[in-house]
């Protein structure tokens, strides 16, 4: 695994295994993503250096996973777990949170800088997104588990 200037590490067998299940050649994925095959081999062997935030948003998109599943790419938002979640006050206080962040020009991560442009909005949506799933999920199997019990 290699990583880039901001860290960026892209996980090589990961993208092996996605290929094969999709029993893709590297020839067939390279025309549908157009990404070389050469570079694709490369990049599944772990020997790129720099493989840069598109390239890993591109496979993950195309592979319809989250970026995280592929390479080491999260989002910095985290909730207080001693807050009391159900305090209007401190909810508030979150959406007031998600919008600087979703209008702050640069994000602070892991001491580097980073731009916030449309992409880096869209992952940070997305992890909202699949966050919201969880607690849904969560909240399933609680409800569930008191039916039971």
């Amino acid at each position: 695994m290699e990583t880039n200037d901001f860290g960026i590490v892209i996980y090589g067998s990961t993208l092996s295994m996605l290929r094969k299940q999709a029993k893709l050649t590297f020839k067939t994925l390279s025309e549908k993503i157009n990404i070389s095959a050469s570079y694709l081999n490369k990049l599944e062997k772990n020997r790129v250096k720099n493989p840069g935030i598109k390239i890993a948003n591109q496979l993950a998109e195309f592979y319809q996973v989250p970026l995280s599943a592929i390479s080491n790419i999260e989002v910095p938002l985290s909730i207080n777990s001693n807050s009391n979640l159900d305090n209007s006050e401190d909810s508030l206080k979150r959406v007031d949170l998600i919008k600087e962040l979703f209008m702050a020009e640069i994000l602070l991560f892991k001491g580097k800088e980073i731009p916030t442009d449309k992409f880096v909005r869209a992952q940070m949506e997305m992890a909202l997104e699949m966050g919201f799933a969880y607690v849904l999920s969560q909240q399933e199997e609680r409800q569930s588990f008191d039916k039971e019990h």
